[in-house]
């Protein structure tokens, strides 16, 4: 399974970097599910996990460091992993 810009036009043979995300329901309790992915760099990563609209709080983590938290997405119907490209 691949999250969407995982895979780099250009960056083949490169170093790549392992990160997780993590989805929250809507409250402050932990996280119900993640999904590991590698991408070329934060940048990259950062853009992957943005396109992904869940209804609770998102956290994008590498190595035991926070790189994002994205907050409530409001009424947007959350969509699975597995109907991503």
């Amino acid at each position: 399974m691949k999250l969407p810009g995982s895979s780099v036009p250009g960056c083949e043979g490169k170093p790549m970097a392992f990160y997780r995300l993590y989805f929250f329901g809507g409250g402050s309790g932990p996280a119900f599910d993640f999904h590991d992915f590698e991408v070329v760099d934060e940048a990259a990563a950062i853009a992957a996990a943005g396109r992904i609209h869940r209804i609770g709080a998102m956290e994008l983590w590498r190595e035991g460091r926070m790189v994002r938290r994205w907050e409530k997405a409001g009424a947007v119907p959350p969509r699975s992993l597995a109907s991503l490209p």
